[in-house]
């Protein structure tokens, strides 16, 4: 069985100067190819947009993702938002920084409190069972710069920051799997020293690594996950995007099919 959970966050209640705008376009879109082409049921995908995307919200829809999966499972987990850092308390960081998913309930009051840090995801990926195919699609960014400025293309950076704080050096927001060997299959939108970008792409807007992921996979839908990184990125490269995507995982996982597989007859 195919299964998804798709969050797409543009605003932040909390955060209003925060607001992105090609979030929740990446969610959508990737949901609209996924059902199109590869045979997911509209039933077994949760879409999470904007104040949907709580941080209980997220979590208590990945576990349920997860929990509920058995072997020969598809699973897709795809965020498209602003992503942070913060002090690592458990010092298993080499920055000293554990990197963070910015919920639409973020607050400034409770800053810590309301982040999804990486290792509260790592111990829920901890759950997945044998046999579970798992792909993350993480289109964030940690780069300690200005989320309120557009630069003279139009894109504005998905990071955001606590005044003051989190200046380590940047990472991607999913790590693998710290003290056993990844069992997912992660595209992250950038490394670890660079940003991803919200941009205005064909009279539009979306995440620049989102959308040069959908082209990849409109141009070469049997392919695998490796082969759609590749081509995602020379797209990026091609129009001038200084962003280059992560693809890690077990090479067994990125060379499987995309998506699961696309579906017969389309």
């Amino acid at each position: 069985m195919k299964k998804a959970l798709l969050v797409g966050i543009n605003k932040w209640k909390n955060l209003p100067d925060a607001t992105l705008q090609g979030c929740v376009n990446d969610a959508n879109d990737i949901k609209d190819v996924i059902v199109k082409q590869f045979g997911y049921l509209v039933k077994n995908i949760k879409v999470l947009l904007d104040s949907k995307a709580s941080k209980k919200a997220i979590k208590t829809e990945l576990v349920k993702l997860i929990k509920n999966s058995v072997a020969g499972d598809d699973l897709l987990f795809c965020f498209s938002c602003h992503g942070t850092q913060i002090d690592d308390k458990n010092k298993d960081e080499p920055d000293g920084q554990d990197e963070a998913i910015c919920p639409a309930d973020l607050s400034y009051d409770n800053w810590e409190g309301t982040l999804l840090v990486d290792d509260e995801i790592y111990e829920i990926f901890k759950l997945l069972p044998k046999g579970v195919n798992l792909c993350v699609i993480a289109d964030c960014c940690h780069a300690d710069t200005n989320t309120k400025e557009l630069n003279s293309k139009g894109i504005k950076s998905k990071f955001i920051k606590f005044p003051n704080k989190n200046k380590g050096k940047i990472k991607k927001i999913c790590k693998a799997n710290k003290k056993e060997t990844q069992r997912h299959v992660l595209l992250a939108a950038c490394r670890s020293n660079e940003t991803s970008a919200d941009a205005f792409i064909n009279n539009r807007y979306n995440g620049a690594a989102t959308r040069s992921i959908l082209i990849a996979v409109e141009n070469k839908p049997e392919g695998t996950w490796k082969e759609i990184f590749e081509d995602a990125s020379k797209w990026l490269d091609k129009e001038g995007y200084e962003q280059h995507l992560v693809l890690s995982g077990d090479s067994n996982l990125i060379n499987n099919k995309i998506f699961g597989g696309k579906t017969k007859g389309n």
